[in-house]
């Protein structure tokens, strides 16, 4: 073969290899591009889903600051409160308002339109609360009010979770498509890189030194812009992270922290270098906190998430939520990777509803009562301890507990009067249940209970749904109760049977009962006289006098001394009979008459007795007048004659 041919064919060999390389560097480039241009959409599904989560905490932020500003206005009355309820509460509508849905993404739109339509809901609520509040004078909490709320609160908090969780998975799929993206470059650009340097090769021996010198040039200028732009977008996710993040060296010095963690912590960023996280860490916290570190250090658990409290520049205690990662170099440790979430103010409403709970428990368990639950639609009962304990059981010996259990321990003859007052609760006849039972003890007694409930929840169509309730043992009350009625009975006995007129008057002179020998004697029931005044009623309308004495009688009486006199009334007749009449004070410890007993005595036979009495001893009365005069008559006749014989004769003697 000729040298031309040789040449010919060498030359169309470089130009083919040449032409092989340079159509490499170009897909490469091209896929380059294409993978640089995912980055770029990646990275911004990254901000957008970090845009989405700081404003699904900044809305719940202040959805909780009015909730807790609402309440504390309620329980201690401070307008402050009010003022920062009104401000949080139209600060959270105005987030609310500003949050549009992403169409991309349905379900953003689905539960935020039931995040936004619970947070209203839950904020008319509060507003209905603090117009009660002014209306009422006083906060008004049912138990309906408490179902209905946590259930709402539970539902939101699940829905808030739920969309984080969701813009969280998505900002994480971003970032892992962002990384394998990168990861791709790098993989294109080690490539590019291959091509290059072969295409280098080719030209060194082509073009010689200073070609391949350029290239070289080339090749680690664009290598230098690559990592600094992974330096510039690592450094703006880590600057503009809405919660705290931080690097923290091995021995727990603050390597590199955010904006976020310095504003949470109050110190400067090169204030809180100085520092390690030891020091700010609460005491209590700080031996957890170690122990996960060393676990991590020793490779047993690769990340850990805890609950902690750090301790602010102004002495203040904050919650954090701390999930930590550890970067590895050369099989060293490198530096931890800290994302410190605050959650002081879920903490705080945590501990509040924990006290409220508590609360709730010590209120049972002053009353002794029993709690239960009963969902009405599908029968499903649950009763506390103190429940079964009252019948002499405990919850796992009447395991299964249905609503059967409660009926097979429940009286016969009470079940048919509690159906029938449950039923006018279901009906809304009435606003709760009550109904005094008997249930059979494990003893064999039957214990008396108090068995109150109320309807909580409803279906849509109306019928009942939750209802909640108490059971109190009753059975010394009502064996009291027994006892009154007996002593009462006997007393009505006594009270009855009596020859006396007794009743009791009101200090003012109502006529609170009359025994029936009173009664009787006019004729008279108790509903004619119960309730009116005494002077009014048939005994005393023989006269006017007769009521004006009873009245002053009563008054004096009432100042604390008894009365006694003589006075007619009439039969049932309108007769006039002759009673002994008096009135007995009844007074408390102070002296204070509280109560008048009236007691009367029938003397007419007496009264007709002693007047017949007094005639008889006016005739004797009168006999004796004459016969005292007819008797000094012959006596004064001999005195005359005496004195004229004296007279006559004196001188003789």
């Amino acid at each position: 073969m000729s040298d031309h041919k040789k040449n010919l064919l060498s030359g169309l060999g470089i130009y083919y290899l040449t032409g092989t390389i340079l159509f490499l560097i170009v897909v490469f480039g091209a896929w380059y591009l294409s993978n640089y241009s995912g980055q770029i959409e990646h990275k911004e599904q990254v901000e957008r889903a970090e845009y989405k989560l700081n404003q699904l905490n900044n809305i719940y932020v202040n959805f909780l600051k009015a909730v807790r500003d609402n309440r504390g206005y309620r329980i201690y009355q401070v307008e402050d409160r009010q003022q920062d309820y009104f401000t949080y509460r139209d600060s959270t509508l105005s987030l609310l308002d500003q949050y549009v849905p992403d169409d991309q993404h349905p379900s953003d739109s689905v539960l935020i339109s039931e995040i936004d339509r619970l947070i209203r809901k839950r904020i008319d609520h509060q507003n209905m609360q603090l117009k009660t509040f002014h209306d009422a004078g006083k906060s008004l909490r049912m138990q309906d009010e408490v179902h209905d709320m946590d259930e709402m609160i539970s539902q939101l908090e699940s829905k808030h979770q739920e969309l984080l969780n969701y813009w969280e998975n998505e900002s994480q799929s971003a970032s892992v498509k962002f990384n394998l993206e990168n990861d791709r470059n790098d993989l294109l650009s080690l490539l590019w890189l291959v091509a290059t340097v072969l295409l280098s090769v080719f030209l060194v021996i082509t073009f010689r030194k200073k070609a391949y010198s350029q290239f070289r040039r080339a090749i680690a200028e664009h290598a230098l812009e690559i990592t600094e732009q992974k330096g510039q977008e690592f450094s703006s996710a880590f600057e503009n992270a809405a919660i705290g993040m931080a690097l923290v060296g091995a021995d727990g010095s603050w390597l590199r922290v955010n904006r976020s963690l310095c504003m949470l912590l109050g110190y400067q960023e090169d204030e809180l270098k100085r520092l390690t996280f030891q020091d700010i860490t609460h005491p209590e916290d700080l031996s957890i906190d170690l122990e996960y570190v060393q676990q991590m250090l020793d490779k047993e658990i690769n990340t850990y998430q805890m609950e902690k409290r750090y301790i602010t520049k102004s002495g203040e205690l904050v919650w954090v939520l701390l999930s930590v990662s550890l970067v590895w170099e050369d099989d060293k440790p490198k530096h931890f990777i800290s994302q410190i979430q605050n959650i002081t103010e879920a903490k705080r409403l945590s501990h509040e509803i924990e006290v409220e709970k508590q609360r709730l428990q010590q209120v049972l368990y002053g009353t002794d009562a029993g709690t239960w639950e009963w969902n009405v639609h599908t029968g499903h009962v649950v009763f506390n301890e103190k429940w079964a304990n009252l019948i002499g059981y405990t919850l796992d010996e009447l395991a299964p507990i249905t609503i059967n259990t409660w009926i097979a321990h429940t009286h016969p003859d009470d079940l048919q009067r509690s159906n029938e007052r449950l039923q006018a609760c279901f009906d809304k006849q009435t606003e709760q249940y009550e109904c005094a039972c008997r249930m059979k003890h494990k003893d064999g007694r039957w214990v008396w209970i108090m068995d109150r409930g109320k309807v909580i929840s409803w279906t849509d169509d109306g019928k009942p749904l939750m209802m909640f309730g108490s059971h109190i043992d009753i059975t010394a009350s009502k064996e009291l109760e027994w006892q009154l009625i007996e002593e009462r009975r006997k007393f009505q006995t006594i009270f009855n049977s009596t020859f006396q007129f007794i009743g009791f008057l009101e200090p003012d002179g109502t006529l609170l009962e009359a025994n029936d020998t009173a009664l009787n004697f006019a004729g008279l029931t108790h509903e004619d006289v119960r309730g009116k005044k005494f002077w009014d009623c048939h005994w005393w309308q023989i006269s006017e006098n007769t009521q004006e004495e009873l009245k002053k009688a009563i008054e004096k009486c009432a100042t604390g001394e008894t009365v006694q006199y003589e006075v007619d009334v009439w039969d049932k007749n309108s007769n006039p009979v002759t009673i002994l009449f008096n009135l007995k004070p009844l007074k408390d410890d102070t002296g204070t008459t509280y109560s008048i007993i009236p007691e009367g005595t029938v003397i007419q036979e007496i009264v007709e007795a002693r007047a017949a009495m007094e005639a008889t001893n006016q005739e004797l009365e009168d006999f004796a007048s004459l016969a005292a005069h007819d008797l000094k008559e012959p006596l004064r006749i001999l005195s005359r004659f005496a004195a004229k014989i004296n007279l006559k004769y004196g001188s003789s003697f």
